[in-house]
């Protein structure tokens, strides 16, 4: 959603759908709020078949309609809470083995810094405004990103070599990279 041809692409879909029974899921609609609105008056407005279904995937924002939200089943998926949970979400979405494995091995012990920090992070979100005095987010495209720094630097000194000493990683580097 977001594109003024996924409008005109979805009114037709919603049409067609809600007179044969078929079912309509719609992604992303968070990013367009106001559409939301004029969505809503049309499936009012229309006659619709008992089979017909409308599915819409958006990340929770004040600015969705509460009349919509109040006239739907609404389902809520959270990650489990916890800094165990968000380091096995770390390890299966962003550090793989393939990446991890690599020479030299203070890779591993760098990769599970950052993958620590992001949990404690996102663990400490869910407390705010107690956990932080101001909201901060590290979440995975920043994870993946500091990833990448530690991976080129690594890469850079290693040079095939299995250890690096760790006095000679460029932590003030790494750390106003990642910051």
């Amino acid at each position: 959603m977001g594109s003024p041809e996924a409008f005109d692409v979805v009114d037709k879909e919603l049409r067609k759908a809600s007179k044969s029974g078929q079912w309509v899921l719609l992604k992303n609609v968070h990013l367009v709020p106001a559409w939301l609105s004029e969505v809503e008056k049309k499936i009012y407005n229309m006659a619709l078949d008992k089979e017909f279904r409308l599915f819409m995937t958006m990340e929770n924002s004040p600015k969705i309609p509460t009349t919509l939200l109040r006239s739907s089943h609404v389902l809520v998926f959270e990650p489990p809470a916890g800094i165990k949970a968000a380091l096995v979400r770390a390890y299966a979405q962003s550090i793989t083995v393939e990446r991890t494995e690599r020479e030299p091995i203070e890779r591993k012990r760098l990769h599970f810094l950052v993958a620590w920090c992001n949990s404690v992070i996102q663990e400490r979100l869910r407390y705010t405004p107690i956990g932080w005095s101001k909201a901060y987010e590290f979440n995975e495209a920043d994870m993946r990103c500091s990833l990448d720094c530690i991976d080129e630097w690594l890469d850079s000194m290693g040079k095939g070599r299995k250890n690096v000493d760790p006095d000679k990683i460029p932590w003030d580097a790494l750390r106003t990279l990642i910051c």
